[in-house]
């Protein structure tokens, strides 16, 4: 039933083109790694800067509503001692019912006291704590540029795994970026994960963004290849809480729309970014995306503040107030022009659940599932 509950507030989406339904929150540029891939490279090594109070969050929460989804990134985001906190916020005061949380899981401690206040402040909502692994053992602390860091990764996932036996509403994901250091060794990656860890999905992305070009040294093709065979099956998305039907056949879809993208170097889906998906910067700037924000190649000859939609604090943190700015409204136009192109996950994945055209491209990988594991559906 709260699933359900979920599913029917993202449909209802649908019907408020101009209101987000997702809302991707910076809530923190510190972090305690460095890894030469990090796309939000250049505000981690400035350290912390102004990050908003709950104060202040609470009012962009109040003003959200309602917002089925909300991802909290970094920086590390539990390096926020008031995560939970601010978890609780949108949970109360925008209703969201779906809250994703990447990290890179060394703070074994924060994080498991964290999620278990964020699983009794939210008792209807469901969590995605997604620990980053790009390589096994010593490979994964000289890609995250911190000693030890697989070794914490590994207790965190066990901390994290007895809290996930006593509620299912917790889900634990792995997401691996490929990149120079480790496209050669996905597939034992890949096995490590199934074979080491009970996750409820393992993604696989392709590195982005404004990073040292030599991570992007490596045989795109094959690489390609390898994620194209790895989301044809069910097996990295096989464990889902929720949406276990749709799940992996969103996930192939939105494959096949990045590999287009990539292949044709144009956009190959309906962007919805800036409506349906926006962006919060740690100080409270709305940005309509990522790519907009963070990769100068999708901005092309524009700097980043060419993009910012507004700053809350200029509307009292009034979500729905900075996107009816005349500057929000130029960038949403500059964006359903196609006047950019990008491989953003996320920009795809809140199309296909929000633009009623992208949804054959999400039933077309379903009548090869139909056979497979229909319990679960």
């Amino acid at each position: 039933m709260k699933s359900l509950t979920l599913a029917l507030r993202m449909i209802s989406g649908l019907v408020r083109p101009y209101h987000p339904g997702f809302l991707v929150f910076f809530i923190t540029s510190r972090c305690n790694c460095r890894c030469s891939f990090c796309f939000n490279r250049e505000n981690v090594r400035r350290g912390r800067g102004k990050e908003l109070s709950l104060k202040e969050i609470n009012k962009i929460a109040c003003s959200a509503r309602p917002l089925p989804q909300l991802l909290l990134s970094g920086g590390e985001p539990f390096l926020r001692e008031d995560i939970a906190d601010i978890a609780a916020l949108f949970y109360l005061r925008s209703e969201t019912r779906q809250i994703s949380i990447p990290t890179n899981g060394t703070l074994t401690r924060q994080i498991r006291v964290a999620v278990r206040s964020m699983l009794n402040k939210c008792p209807e909502a469901y969590f995605n704590i997604n620990l980053s692994l790009d390589g096994i053992g010593e490979d994964h602390d000289l890609s995250r540029g911190l000693k030890g860091c697989f070794e914490s990764l590994c207790r965190t996932y066990a901390s994290l795994q007895e809290i996930r036996k006593a509620n299912q509403r917790l889900s634990i994901n792995f997401l691996t970026t490929i990149k120079r250091n480790n496209a050669e060794k996905l597939p034992h990656i890949i096995e490590y994960v199934k074979n080491h860890f009970h996750a409820n999905y393992h993604s696989l992305v392709l590195v982005r963004g404004n990073i040292n070009a030599a991570e992007r040294d490596f045989n795109l093709e094959q690489a390609e290849k390898r994620l194209d065979s790895f989301y044809k099956t069910r097996e990295g998305f096989d464990n889902l809480p929720i949406f276990s039907r749709i799940g992996p056949a969103m996930a192939s879809a939105v494959q096949r729309v990045l590999s287009q993208s990539r292949r044709q170097e144009r956009r190959c889906f309906h962007c919805l970014a800036g409506r349906k998906m926006v962006v919060l910067t740690p100080e409270g700037k709305v940005m309509p995306c990522e790519p907009l924000w963070l990769e100068p190649e999708v901005r092309g000859k524009r700097d980043a503040q060419a993009f910012v939609m507004g700053n809350l604090e200029d509307y009292d943190f009034d979500l729905p107030k900075a996107l009816d700015s005349p500057e929000a409204k130029r960038i949403k136009k500059f964006i359903a022009t196609e006047k950019c192109w990008c491989v953003y996950g996320c920009a795809v994945l809140n199309s296909m659940i929000y633009s009623p055209r992208m949804h054959m491209r999400i039933l077309r990988e379903i009548p090869g599932r139909l056979g497979e594991n229909q319990d679960r559906w």
